[in-house]
């Protein structure tokens, strides 16, 4: 939930040591924070405090809880969200509205749901726990998209709070929840490693003359050619001095590709490009190749870390346009890789914005 006293063993722990420093005060606010930040405790205390008349309490204890969830938009699993839009419906004297929100809420977030159908077979009502569980898998594909969707939003817009939050939450949904949300993290942990897309020093690009330089020999104001038939100009150079560094070699049939572990490579996702980090990749993945000059894509059939002292060079062109990009040797088949380009703070990317590499080896 981004903090770490909304967990039961973590405040109860730090509550007790700020107790037996003498700290009173602490330990009473890490209960409160508890109280207010945890799921269950938070709801069924609200639902207490609104019982016993204190609404003002209630509110509070709701707006606390609120706070540190995840901004999922309109994803009626989450608790706040679907209860504060039922409770402004029914003020608004939509009561069937009302109903029809608390009843998707039952339905599909998955530990309400999952007690609910556990309740409704231990009264003898099968009939209504088998549709509980029905309803639930049946939103199950889609609230897991909607989840994916605003983790991209926040991995793009570099928002590491949240996509922790969103990459935490898909774990509580079964099957591709979970393994989306393990997939999520991997993601995210491997896209902070190193220097973000930064290309091996003897790479070569084609400059405006039609002749092969490499990266090193690239200035700002230089122009190379995109796959695109166009020439892009060089906004910005930067060199990381020799060092160790983590080198990941991607294959496929065709095409192979040495990259950094964090340098971000063009993987088909369903409906769209996403660019992943070469370190999070996997056997079977999509990756975007070019082949006689066409783009297509391949199945990535062999990934090997290296450790290698190496130069790399970080890179930004503009317009930030898919760049051809290889070792040395120039083959028919080379695998595409997303050039160096800030994050926006959209899900998904404008175009493939790419440059690639080659049969022997490509770096970026």
């Amino acid at each position: 939930m981004g903090n770490a006293e909304s967990m039961p063993v973590v405040s109860q722990l730090k509550s007790a040591v700020q107790a037996a420093q003498g700290d009173l005060a602490g330990a009473e606010e890490t209960q409160q924070r508890f109280i207010r930040q945890c799921p269950v405790v938070s709801q069924v205390t609200s639902a207490v405090q609104a019982s016993m008349g204190d609404l003002r309490a209630a509110e509070d204890t709701q707006r606390q809880f609120a706070a540190n969830l995840p901004d999922l938009g309109d994803v009626q699993a989450v608790p706040v969200v679907s209860q504060v839009k039922s409770a402004v419906q029914a003020a608004q004297g939509d009561l069937a509205g009302a109903e029809e929100t608390q009843q998707r809420f039952i339905r599909q977030c998955p530990v309400v749901s999952q007690v609910t159908s556990a309740v409704q077979a231990s009264m003898g009502d099968l009939r209504a726990a088998e549709d509980t569980q029905r309803q639930f898998v049946k939103h199950l594909p889609q609230t897991v998209t909607a989840l994916e969707g605003t983790f991209m939003a926040a991995f793009m817009a570099a928002d590491i709070r949240k996509c922790v939050a969103r990459g935490t939450l898909l774990l509580s949904y079964p099957k591709g929840g979970v393994q989306k949300g393990i997939r999520a993290l991997e993601i995210l942990a491997a896209s902070g490693a190193q220097h973000p897309a930064c290309f091996l020093a003897e790479t070569l690009v084609k400059s405006a003359d039609g002749n092969w330089v490499q990266v090193k020999d690239l200035k700002r104001g230089d122009h190379v050619l995109s796959v695109a038939g166009i020439f892009v100009e060089v906004r910005s150079t930067t060199t990381h001095p020799p060092e160790f560094r983590k080198l990941v070699e991607l294959r496929t049939v065709d095409a192979s590709l040495k990259v950094t572990a964090s340098h971000r490579v063009l993987v088909w996702k369903t409906d769209r490009f996403e660019a992943v980090p070469a370190e999070a990749l996997r056997c079977g993945d999509a990756v975007r190749c070019t082949c006689s000059g066409s783009l297509e894509t391949a199945m990535l059939t062999d990934k090997q870390s290296t450790q290698e002292f190496a130069e790399v060079y970080e890179i930004s062109f503009s317009p930030d346009d898919e760049i051809d990009a290889f070792n040395m040797l120039v083959p028919d088949s080379r695998i595409v890789s997303k050039g160096h380009k800030k994050r926006t703070r959209r899900g998904m990317l404008d175009k493939p914005s790419i440059p690639h590499t080659d049969s022997s080896a490509e770096e970026h």
